[in-house]
């Protein structure tokens, strides 16, 4: 093994202009596949989710499952394409939360929500 490495530095620094070629072509190649990568450093793996936020202001938990959440989740159970849905109320509050089926676009998930 160390008369092969031997070998290898040998040529390198005997043929220092096609070590220097290869090198420069590396770092071109390089670049030029960078500038076409995609931004994302991190994917997204989750599927297009949509929350819905409703202020209910001086009212309790009970009185907004009942009068603000459960109404909520009726209209948004007809949702095309819509795979679950998920509430939580809390005093003043409820969140609604729809999960749709992985490949849709958010942007388009986001406008059959908002109809």
């Amino acid at each position: 093994m160390g008369r092969l490495l031997d070998g290898i530095i040998r040529w390198s620094i005997a043929n220092r202009a096609v070590v220097l070629v290869a090198a420069a072509a590396l770092v071109v190649g390089g670049v030029w596949i960078t500038g076409g990568a995609s931004i994302d450093v991190l994917p997204d793996f989750t599927p297009p989710r949509v929350v819905v936020q409703t202020e209910a202001p001086g009212m309790g938990t009970a009185d907004v499952e009942r009068f603000v959440t459960t109404p909520l989740e009726r209209a948004l159970l007809g949702t095309p394409q819509a795979a679950s849905v998920r509430s939580f109320s809390m005093p003043g509050l409820s969140v609604v939360t729809l999960m749709f089926d992985e490949g849709l676009d958010l942007y388009r998930v986001r406008q059959l929500v908002t109809e």
